[in-house]
């Protein structure tokens, strides 16, 4: 459902992405003359998000009262 919505340079925690095909892209990159990579981890990043705004986002693509409630108690249980 969401996938279509992703970038294509972002490979972390994708179905059918792996590492290799990250460093191939960086490789790729390089040859056709970029020079910068960035790569980002953000600490406590889904801890730090607005859960309220999640939630209308994902509401607004899922419309299942108990998923969107499943994933409410999974932001607030903190181990997101």
């Amino acid at each position: 459902l969401f996938e279509p919505a992703f970038l294509d340079c972002s490979f972390g925690f994708r179905p059918g992405r792996n590492v290799a095909m990250a460093v191939k892209r960086v490789l790729d990159c390089r040859a056709a003359g970029d020079k910068y990579v960035v790569d980002a981890d953000i600490a406590d990043c889904f801890g730090s998000l607005d859960h309220d705004l999640i939630m209308r986002l994902f509401g607004a693509r899922v419309r299942d009262k108990r998923m969107q409630a499943l994933v409410r108690l999974w932001l607030d249980t903190g181990m997101a």
